[in-house]
């Protein structure tokens, strides 16, 4: 049997509409006792879930586990890694003047010698607002180039090198860039810089040391013909574009220029022999400052006998001129008693200082060096003394009244060289018309040449004046 859709009542086969509700004649299968109760069709009872293994539960928390492990120490990892607290640290410890803790997160170079405090110090007036600002761009860059940081001048700094772990995790090495130390000096020599220790030739420049910017105590040490020396001096290292300080450490000491009428004679200083002649020295020192040293020099006569000079030391300068005479007394060989000849010659040097004195006064007055040019040794000494003296007097309202000049001595050296001593004394008036008495003593040394005697030194023993 059929039914209406619409109300239920029963059709029949033929039924087009319902007879109950007059719905057109839709039919539907009668339903079941379940489907008339629930109004649906049941479902099929699922099947029961197989329970999970121990094994496999501990291996999803195993991996679990590792996961979480992974992830931490990534975490952790990246923490450590993180440059931006290393220049935190950096930076506070500028703030703090913490040197040892500043120098913890920098690479310093083997040898290289550092003042931590100083270089500290350097670092934060080198504009440290400006370094720092310089770290973070660079570490917060992809770039995998190493780069440099300056200072406030535009110097290389720090050089930070790029690196990483497993290609995962950045790292970055701050190296600071030392400044080398080039020393030159005055003398051979040995220097002394925190125990590093180099040998220097007389003005020869040499790589002492690589240091950082800070103040350092080096020590020189040296030893010369003229005793020994010492010199401490406090020097700053700073940084520079070419990372080159160049140092010039002289050791203290007064040099003296000389005279003598002997160029040739041996120098002997404290007693022993230098091995060189006066003509060989330039000047003679640098002396210590805090020690007196004795000097004279030796000559062998054509007789074989050893003349020697007078002794002084460094502090018997005359305007800063050593003065080496050889006295009359000194050349026993060298007096006047001998031959005919030998007194002939020594008459000859006699006259030739007493006809220099009559046109050296003309000669001082007139301001002409020609009027006693023939009565000098081409090239020696005197000629050149009396050239400068007579160059300085030019122009210059000064008149010179030579009332004495007496041979007191006569000494000869070798065959061809004399020494004649004077007493002279004359009166000098400057351009104001003031007068001075002048009396002194001086010891010619001449040489004989094919022209006559020749006056090649001049020197002044004595000299006292008074105004009148």
């Amino acid at each position: 049997m059929k039914y209406c859709t619409e109300c239920g009542a029963a059709l029949k086969n033929s039924q087009a509409f319902c007879t109950s509700c007059g719905a057109k004649g839709t039919q539907a299968e009668p339903k079941t006792e379940s489907e008339t109760e629930t109004g649906r069709v049941p479902e099929p009872a699922p099947a029961p879930k197989k329970p999970m293994s121990k094994k496999k539960k501990y291996t999803l928390l195993s991996l679990g586990v590792i996961m979480m492990g992974i992830i931490a120490a990534h975490l952790i990892v990246s923490s450590v890694l993180d440059p931006s607290k290393e220049v935190q640290a950096m930076d506070r410890a500028v703030t703090d003047g913490d040197s040892d803790t500043f120098f913890n997160y920098i690479t310093l170079e083997e040898n290289a010698l550092i003042n931590k405090d100083h270089y500290l110090s350097y670092i934060n007036e080198s504009d440290w607002d400006s370094i720092r600002e310089q770290l973070v761009q660079i570490i917060s860059s992809d770039s995998k180039f190493d780069e440099v940081v300056t200072d406030y001048k535009g110097n290389d700094l720090f050089r930070v090198k790029k690196g990483s772990i497993l290609g995962l995790y950045k790292t970055y090495e701050v190296e600071a860039v030392p400044t080398q130390v080039v020393l030159k000096s005055n003398l051979d020599s040995t220097f002394t810089i925190e125990k590093i220790k180099a040998d220097l030739k007389q003005e020869e420049q040499v790589d002492l040391v690589k240091a950082y910017p800070g103040t350092y105590s080096i020590t020189g040490e040296a030893s010369s013909l003229f005793g020994n020396m010492k010199v401490t001096e406090e020097v700053y290292i700073s940084n520079n574009n070419n990372h080159i300080s160049e140092l010039d450490i002289d050791f203290p000491g007064q040099e003296y220029s000389m005279k003598t009428n002997f160029p040739e004679a041996i120098l002997f200083v404290n007693g022993k022999s230098t091995g060189k002649s006066l003509e060989e020295f330039s000047v003679l020192g640098p002396f210590p400052e805090d020690e007196e040293i004795s000097l004279y020099a030796e000559l062998t006569g054509d007789d074989g006998k050893t003349l020697k000079s007078n002794q002084i030391t460094q502090y018997d300068d005359v305007w800063g001129t050593l003065h080496f005479t050889f006295e009359d007394s000194s050349v026993a060989s060298a007096s006047t008693d001998g031959t005919d000849s030998e007194e002939g010659s020594g008459d000859d040097a006699e006259q030739r200082v007493l006809d220099f004195r009559d046109a050296y006064e003309k000669s001082l007055n007139q301001h002409d060096f020609d009027l006693i040019a023939d009565y000098m040794l081409p090239g020696s000494l005197a000629e050149e003394e009396l050239i400068e003296y007579l160059d300085a007097m030019d122009n210059k309202e000064y008149t010179y009244d030579f009332v004495e000049t007496s041979i007191s001595g006569t000494a000869k050296i070798n065959d061809t060289t004399y020494e004649i001593t004077t007493f002279e004394k004359f009166i000098f008036k400057n351009h104001l018309g003031a007068k001075t008495n002048y009396e002194k003593e001086k010891i010619y040394t001449l040489v004989k040449t094919d022209s006559g005697f020749k006056i090649k030194f001049i020197d002044i023993k004595d000299t006292d004046r008074n105004q009148l």
